[in-house]
């Protein structure tokens, strides 16, 4: 069984009062792919940082 290139467990992101992750939580295994979309100065970049 392949391991985790990636994994997140309960992350939580806020700008001011505003919550954009909530809990998320996610596994990348080698070969897979994951987008973040959204609308255009939504805050994809900075969700990252």
């Amino acid at each position: 069984m392949p391991t985790a290139q990636l994994s997140l467990q309960n992350i939580t992101r806020r700008y001011d009062d505003h919550v954009v992750l909530d809990e998320v939580s996610f596994t990348l295994k080698p070969g897979e792919r994951a987008g973040v979309i959204g609308d255009n100065g939504a805050g994809k970049p900075p969700s990252c940082d």
